[in-house]
């Protein structure tokens, strides 16, 4: 029985809480940038694409970033600041909402 609690703790204490990670607290993930180009370079909109609500200040560049929330994939296109250079396959942290500085490293 004691070997049985044992075990459930170490494999309890293993487990990651969003409390342990404070860039989950603020709302970001970390990514992999699948593709960087312009707005037209990545066909229609989706559902979580910053390019639907640029205004007139729409940024020429995008970067498309893949990140996990649970088990499940997520995408998100987000407009790249000037100065914020980044290329396919790095590792970056993405806002999950909003696309004012929606990426940071």
């Amino acid at each position: 029985m004691n070997q049985l609690i044992v075990l459930l703790a170490l494999l309890l204490y293993g487990c990651s809480t969003p409390s342990d990670n404070p860039s989950m607290l603020s709302g970001k993930r970390i990514g992999t940038v699948v593709q960087v180009g312009d707005a037209a370079s990545f066909g229609p909109l989706t559902g979580n694409d910053c390019r639907s609500t640029a205004g007139t200040e729409t940024a020429q560049r995008y970067a498309s970033v893949q990140y996990f929330s649970g088990r499940h994939a997520h995408v998100r296109i987000v407009p790249l600041t000037d100065g914020f250079e980044v290329a396919e396959g790095d590792q970056v942290y993405v806002k999950t909402s909003g696309c004012k500085d929606a990426l940071s490293r």
